[in-house]
């Protein structure tokens, strides 16, 4: 190393070494550039996924217990109108009965506004999705919504002819009918629990990737730097030893052409 270090000027050391100092810090910087945006991209999707999702099931799941709420009360103030039709409340019954009805009709539809718009997010992720685990996950919940979708119709259609059997007069009918609505009702609300569960656990999953990573970035890049310092400091120092030696060569070659020994060579 000595000789190739000899061969060198001055002025090439000093800049061959600042280049490899400057090599360095760019190695490092770049490595914790790469770690840290690869755990961002994880957080990112966390973020603009996971957690949006979350909450699009959870205002359905709300939406709907809200809806099976209406439909019993309206199933309610309907069986009243029908067992006591000379009630002096049947007025505000009547009312009561419509309000619930009307209130039953707009959560059906916002409702299912609801599941359209997450089956199309969920398909945005599904196909924007950092792994094909997350590709899989995202077309997994795609499903699940379009099972829940045809089990909020066949709950909403059953509930609604309910309705129009108790303005029929056919109660017997329209209990037998409600018994099924409640078990159609029973089993929508399972399914929209175990698809919150399952994107929860989906979630979870991803930010103790992310955490992971985390983990092996901070300790991958302290790794680097440790590395990256030791070898500068030893460039450095086999540099600078090198400089020094050549330079009190140069001064002794020096001492000895000023005492009058004109065929000394001076080192350079």
């Amino acid at each position: 190393m000595d000789t190739l270090l000899n061969r060198l000027s001055t002025r090439a050391k000093v800049m061959g070494n600042a280049i490899i100092l400057v090599l360095l810090l760019v190695l490092t910087s770049s490595t914790a550039l790469v770690s840290m945006g690869q755990v961002g991209d994880e957080l990112e999707a966390i973020a603009h996924q996971d957690i949006p999702l979350t909450e699009k099931i959870t205002l359905i799941t709300e939406h709907q217990l809200e809806q099976a709420i209406h439909f019993e009360r309206g199933l309610r103030y309907g069986t009243l109108l029908l067992v006591n039709q000379a009630s002096d409340n049947r007025a505000s019954q009547q009312s009561l009965y419509q309000q619930e009805k009307q209130s039953f009709d707009l959560l059906s539809v916002q409702v299912e506004q609801e599941i359209k718009q997450a089956q199309s997010f969920a398909n945005s992720a599904a196909n924007n999705g950092r792994s094909e685990k997350d590709k899989q996950a995202f077309q997994h919940i795609q499903q699940q919504l379009q099972v829940i979708e045809s089990e909020h119709r066949s709950f909403e259609r059953h509930a609604v002819e309910v309705f129009d059997l108790l303005e029929q007069g056919k109660l017997m009918q329209s209990e037998r009918l409600a018994e099924q609505v409640g078990q159609e009702e029973d089993q929508l609300d399972l399914h929209l629990a175990e698809l919150l569960k399952e994107i929860e656990a989906f979630t979870h999953q991803a930010t103790e990737r992310a955490l992971a990573h985390e983990q092996d970035a901070i300790s991958l890049q302290a790794t680097i730097m440790l590395l990256a310092a030791v070898f500068g400091l030893a460039t450095s120092a086999l540099i600078s030893r090198n400089v020094v030696r050549r330079l009190s060569m140069t001064v002794q070659d020096m001492n000895q052409v000023a005492k009058g020994d004109l065929s000394r060579d001076v080192t350079s």
